[in-house]
């Protein structure tokens, strides 16, 4: 669609494998064309064995923000069923996550917590060992992680490095 610009792509992590590597795709409608430009994320499974013609599933979660710009999206090294996405517009839910990424109509829940702050720019989940996982969001004002024992319900997103980062804009 030309009138749907590309914001965010990732793939799963490890060993590539036909049957369960996906591109993840964060795209927004122009809103020069439509007035409000409308997030939407997809999986391509197989991307490099997919053919020409295959059209991407449309995983978009319903309460992702109207007018929403996805900026980041971030892939569990463990299982690729577990995304975070993030949103970098202002005054809205930023932080999205998911453990069924590819099912047909992932569930999505808003994770953003009592972490309102004004832009979030990039997200990325770490392996901790044995399976644990770290889910970290770059924003406006610093880097901020959560464990996954949070997730879905209510994490609880701590500042990292608040005397060295500070609140610097961490962008990636």
């Amino acid at each position: 669609d030309p009138s749907r610009d590309i914001t965010a792509l990732a793939m799963t992590r490890g060993a590539y494998s036909a049957g369960t590597s996906s591109l993840f795709i964060g795209a927004s409608d122009d809103p020069f064309i439509g007035g409000v430009a409308t997030p939407k994320l997809f999986r391509l499974d197989n991307p490099t064995g997919v053919a020409t013609t295959a059209v991407p599933v449309d995983i978009t979660g319903g309460s992702f923000p109207a007018g929403g710009f996805i900026s980041s999206i971030a892939v569990s090294p463990v299982s690729d069923d577990v995304v975070l996405v993030t949103f970098s517009n202002y005054g809205v839910t930023s932080v999205f996550y998911t453990a069924d990424a590819n099912s047909g109509a992932p569930t999505w829940t808003a994770v953003e917590g009592g972490l309102t702050l004004p832009s979030y720019r990039s997200s990325a989940i770490a392996d901790t060992g044995a399976g644990g996982l770290q889910f970290f969001v770059g924003t406006s004002a610093g880097l901020y992680n959560a464990p996954a024992a949070g997730f879905p319900g209510a994490p609880v997103w701590t500042q990292e490095g608040p005397t060295t980062i500070g609140n610097a804009v961490v962008s990636s």
